[in-house]
């Protein structure tokens, strides 16, 4: 039959097994099961990432015929005798006939035909498939077939007809299997009406699907036949999950696997079953044994370079209340997808209704406690920490990343213990903590990000405290764990780039390149067992003489490193001992400390009512028509980088007339050139109208604008204008007479030549130098020319890659440093090794209440600035950096997060001020409230700021207290930075009113009859501003794709309100960084005096203060730049009334109201 139709047959067996390939892979477990006659073949990959068939003399085949094979080869039993002494005769075959290929298959077939005869009685099944094996290659102990489609028949024929002869004489060994497939193949079939022995037992409870009947048969079995043992208990194993009982299935294999350590198939098994329920670290350590020592497939090997994901497919979010399907899918699989998503309550909701909290599984509770301090969640913190039983809990990775991000977040005992030695350096275990995780899952790159924040807080406080880990070169150390995180997002990049090959195919010198890069930096980590198991898994795909010398070098590489990592180098020579183990301490520390000592626990139930909130877009009605265009033929999607990043507007009185009026800045054409198509546009107010007075008043500008900010810098009383421009910076000195002198910033500047490249997102005017004049502040986002390089397109047009802020130069920040004479001297923040940055957002204000204004820079995909004057080495001036050590550097986990927009106000009305910080898609918003300390702790989960803002793109933010209740509320603008809608991925976002209703932020229930506030755009800046002076903060938004908009607030039911305006005379005109308390019995609103106002943006220069129902004021308190501080207090015949705008004048007795 062969003889006659050996094309046919060949090419419906290269079907057959492509089918089971496939079959294979969609297997739970994700390629580890090898069953039944599978083990004929050993599954590789060639250079496309598709299956391989690795045919050996060398492979050794299971011994005892399993129950009901999943893959359908036809129903035979192996013999391994038989198969072993057919597949020698075959190799004997090809040596031979020599190196002719035709001779081979000749003497394949031939081989292969009398096989058939012999062998099989059942014909081929009758499968049409178009898929074929070709380009063999032949090597030293086998034959490599690669899974191809090809539309060649004759090729077909040819490669067909070699593979069915290959297959069949593979089949030399085996034999029909009987009726019954767990029944021994020398059993007789039984008798009728005799009792059915206890194999058979199995089987036909099997077939019935008595799955439970059959595992307790063939634990009957394994204590009759030890000798069978390994396979029957593989068998009650593979059924107990097809029975929906994987732990029981786990419970089976690890015993196996104690019995059987150097099963190398049963591990793997094992492995992949832990992976797939969730068991990523358990996974993880039985492939790490395997590392090196076999040929890992890639799943298995990408899953160690990313251990924290859910290794179970989920295309969207979990439904955590189909209970059943969280069990079937693996409760720490759906955690794991839960908390990928920033979804940690229903994580946490998911796992203490799990059976493993109640059961004390130590890898449950690992998590658990992760996820209680990643959810900022103190109270339950603590409850986990004192009661784990840590000597089973701390094998796993997440147990240390709990304790260190507690640390880390300052969320275990009051500093003053610290401080006082009854504790050790929190920092400093903090550190140990990460390390400690790191050498569990060397990759995990939430561990390393951790270690980096740390160090640098380390670093700061060695700065200041000369006892914190003395003479230790924490410098090297952090510029080592820098070095490391650029090389594990070069690991994740190359590995994502060799699994992507599937759908793009490699040629054989690529795949080769991009495999020696990856083993190359995997072995710069000390991860050697995984840089071999590399090296073997290409050797498989691309065969060459060169296996004896690969395997030598496995050996002494294994020899010297039985654990396949090197920790030295692993851990970028840090050594874990130099940073002690405090946890006993804490814990007892900890069990002493009352629970009413926390600052904010469990939000608990909502404490301030909110009201509807109107407001209305009323910029057309108004005559305001103005829209940011990124070029003369506005791009809408694949855009360079400044192309979506919009533009900024500033409310100020620039006339003097008591009515605020609105400068929006303009691009409008190509980067770096002043030849924009459209103009500026300033918006004077007059009679309630808008009216654009740009032309007339000089104040046109045309080169790539961005932001703008105000404020006066020649201190004459008149606010002046800074445009933050892609090229040079403008200034536009307002006259007194409705007009304005345009100068470059460069003019102003003694000491730099202009930047005709500069890159300035946002700006601000106050000073920084303690001097009491008013320096330039310009925050730098790019300085690369590459930056304008147009995308690069492959031959379809679509984008090559689009680009990204790390894929080009950071640039220095500078501050001009008035001269007290029109001019000054640019210095830069921070100094040559560190300072630059991708910054977008930036604040000015007193932020640690001692004298002299902080700058804050939010930073895109870098760690963000707090800028503290500080006495350079030379005593000249200069800046230090302390947004580690004050906790705004990073986000939850040490991520480095897309910060855009800043609002600062005293969120949470403990008299502090707070920081809000506005993130990418994906990134939920930093809400960084102040301690008692100076310090600041990112609550945002606490307040519920995660689920409202995890989805979005925010870039502008503002406090804004829209019902006068006296808690900040927020604006948000939201909207992505490119179309990845095709991914999933929203482009036009809406914007977002948060509501502060005390303990949590809420979305804001919206009167809106236009549905004004249903539509999606693309929002940049926001700014605020009373409007129309009726005591309701209103707020200004841009768009890139969209008009400005001017949102009067019309919400009804608010409460009392003041507005402050205050003017200097000893500190700077515009007295940045003053603070205002204002009193009410036992309630006290706080406000500081700032600039920046966060992205591109200027609010109008008033204090706001909400006041609810307040009807009267004790006091108000303010205290000037300069330290001084002035108080009033009411009185029967100077009564402090609300509803009004006051003005305060530095060393004036009484305010006065601002007309």
């Amino acid at each position: 039959m062969l003889r006659q139709e050996g094309g046919s047959h060949g090419r419906q067996s290269a079907a057959l097994l492509w089918q089971s390939i496939q079959q294979l892979f969609n297997d739970p477990r994700r390629e580890k099961t090898r069953r039944g006659s599978l083990r004929l073949w050993l599954v590789g990959y060639h250079r496309g990432m598709q299956p391989t068939v690795f045919l050996t003399t060398f492979f050794a085949v299971k011994q005892t015929p399993l129950t009901k094979p999943r893959f359908p080869l036809g129903d035979r039993a192996v013999d391994r005798r038989r198969f072993s002494a057919g597949f020698r005769r075959m190799h004997l075959l090809r040596n031979e006939v020599g190196g002719r290929s035709s001779d081979v298959v000749q003497a394949y077939a031939r081989e292969g035909a009398r096989a058939w005869d012999r062998s099989v009685n059942c014909p081929l099944p009758e499968i049409s498939l178009n898929a074929s094996f070709s380009d063999p290659s032949r090597f030293t102990g086998g034959v490599l077939w690669r899974c191809t489609h090809s539309t060649s028949k004759l090729r077909d024929l040819l490669v067909g007809w070699c593979l069915g002869v290959l297959l069949l004489g593979g089949w030399m060994g085996c034999k029909p299997a009987p009726t019954q497939p767990v029944g021994s193949v020398d059993d007789p079939p039984p008798a009728v009406g005799q009792p059915l022995n206890p194999r058979e037992q199995v089987a036909q409870h099997v077939q019935s699907g008595r799955l439970t009947e059959a595992i307790e048969s063939l634990d009957e079995l394994i204590a009759t036949k030890p000798s069978d043992g390994l396979a029957l208990a593989s068998q009650a194993a593979s059924l107990a999950y097809q029975a929906g009982d994987p732990a029981d299935a786990v419970k089976r294999l690890r015993e196996l696997i104690q019995a059987h350590p150097q099963n190398v198939e049963l591990r793997r098994d094992y492995a992949g079953l832990l992976a797939q329920r969730g068991y990523r670290f358990d996974a993880n350590e039985q492939y790490r044994v395997l590392a090196g020592r076999v040929a890992l497939s890639p799943p298995e090997l990408i899953g160690l370079i990313y251990p924290h994901r859910p290794q179970v497919n989920f295309e969207s979010k979990p439904d955590v209340q189909d209970r059943e399907a969280v069990k079937r899918k693996g409760v720490l699989s759906v955690v794991a997808a839960l908390r990928s998503r920033g979804d940690l309550q229903e994580a946490i909701d998911v796992l203490v209704t799990s059976d493993g909290v109640d059961g004390n599984d130590p890898a449950v509770l690992a998590m658990l406690g992760w996820l209680y301090a990643a959810a900022q969640q103190e109270g339950n913190w603590i409850d986990w920490a004192t009661s784990s039983d840590s000597v089973r809990v701390s094998r796993y990775p997440a147990y240390w990343l709990a304790w260190g991000t507690a640390l880390r977040d300052g969320m275990l005992v009051p500093e003053e213990q610290e401080s006082s030695g009854q504790l050790g350096n929190s920092t400093e275990f903090a550190v140990r903590c990460f390390l400690e995780a790191i050498r569990r899952e060397p990759h995990s790159q939430i561990a390393w990000d951790s270690l980096a924040a740390s160090l640098d807080v380390l670093k700061a406080k060695t700065e200041v405290d000369s006892d914190a880990v003395e003479q230790r070169p924490l410098e090297e150390a952090r510029e080592r764990v820098s070095e490391r995180l650029l090389q594990l997002d070069e690991t994740q990049w190359l590995a994502n780039q060799i699994w992507n090959s599937q759908a793009s195919p490699l040629s054989r010198e690529e795949q080769a390149e991009m495999f020696e890069r990856l083993t190359g930096m995997l072995q710069k980590q000390g991860c050697l067992g995984e840089a071999l198991s590399w090296q073997l898994l290409l050797a498989s795909m691309q065969p060459s003489g060169d296996w004896k010398e690969l395997r030598q070098t496995v050996q002494s590489t294994l020899a010297k490193y039985p654990k396949g990592i090197d920790e030295a180098e692993l851990l970028v020579g840090l050594d874990v001992n130099q940073f002690v183990d405090q946890s006993n301490e804490w814990i007892t520390a900890l069990n002493q400390r009352s629970r009413v000592e926390l600052p904010g626990t469990d939000p608990g139930p909502m404490q301030v009512d909110a009201v509807r909130a109107r407001l209305v877009n009323v910029a057309q009605e108004l005559g305001m028509d103005f829209r940011w265009f990124n070029a003369t033929d506005p791009v809408k999607s694949e855009f360079r980088l400044h192309e979506p990043l919009g533009g900024g507007v500033a409310c100020l009185d620039f006339d003097a007339d008591g009515w605020v009026d609105l400068y929006f800045n303009q691009a409008a054409g190509e980067a770096t050139t002043h030849f924009g198509a459209k103009p500026n546009a300033l918006f004077r107010q007059s009679d309630g109208k808008l009216v654009d007075v740009v032309m007339p008043s000089g104040s046109d500008d045309r080169r790539y604008g961005h932001g703008v900010t105000s404020g006066d810098w020649n201190q004459d009383g008149w606010p002046d204008l800074l445009l933050a421009n892609f090229g040079e910076n403008v200034w536009l000195i307002n006259q007194a007479d409705g007009t304005f002198q345009k100068r470059l910033v460069s003019d102003f500047d003694a000491t730099s030549p202009a930047a005709p490249d500069a890159f300035t997102l946002s700006a601000a005017i106050a000073d920084v130098t303690g001097d009491h004049l008013p320096d330039l502040i310009s925050i730098q986002y790019i300085d690369d020319p590459e930056v304008l390089r147009p995308i690069e397109r492959k031959p379809d047009g679509s984008p090559v890659k689009l680009p990204g802020p790390l894929h080009f130069q950071p640039a220095s920040s500078e501050v001009l440093v008035s001269d007290g004479k029109g001019a000054g001297e640019s210095l830069p923040l921070g100094n040559e090794g560190h300072g630059p940055s991708t910054g977008m957002g930036l604040m000015v204000a007193d932020l640690d209440s001692l004298p002299g204004n902080e700058i804050f820079v939010s930073n895109d995909q870098r760690a963000n600035h707090l800028w503290f004057r500080a006495p350079g080495e030379d005593g000249t001036l200069a800046w230090g950096d302390q947004a580690a050590i004050r906790g705004v550097a990073v986000g939850p986990g040490g991520d480095m997060n897309a910060c855009m927009g800043i609002a600062m106000a005293d969120f949470n009305r403990d008299q502090k001020l707070d920081l809000h910080v506005s993130n990418f898609y994906d990134e939920w918003a930093n809400h960084f409230c102040q301690t008692s300390a100076g310090m600041f702790v990112d609550r945002a989960v606490v307040f519920g700021v995660d689920r409202l803002t995890s989805r979005m793109t925010g870039f502008g933010v503002q406090a804004l207290d829209y019902d006068n209740n006296g808690w900040e509320d927020l604006l948000v603008a939201n909207g992505h930075v490119e179309d990845l809608r095709d991914r999933g991925t929203p482009f036009q976002m809406k914007t977002q009113l948060l509501v502060n209703r005390g303990q949590r932020f809420e979305a804001a229930e919206m009167d809106d009859p236009k549905g004004d506030w249903e539509r999606a755009r693309l929002g940049r800046g926001v700014a605020t501003c009373d409007f129309n002076r009726d005591g309701r903060l209103d707020a200004v938004v841009t768009y890139v794709d969209a008009a400005a908009e001017l949102l009067r607030n019309e919400t009804e039911s608010v409460g009392n309100f003041l507005q402050l305006r205050l003017i200097g005379t000893q500190s700077e005109r515009d007295a940045i960084g003053a603070r205002v308390d204002v009193r009410s019995g036992e309630e006290v609103w706080a406000g500081m005096v700032a600039t920046g106002d966060g992205y591109a943006c200027r609010n109008e220069a008033i204090l706001h203060f909400g006041l609810g129902d307040v009807s009267s004021l004790d006091s108000i308190t303010v205290t000037w730049p300069t330290g001084e501080v002035q108080r009033w207090e009411a009185s029967e015949s100077k009564p402090i009334d609300v509803n009004q705008r006051f003005c305060i004048v530095e060393g004036l007795e009484e305010p006065f109201e601002d007309q």
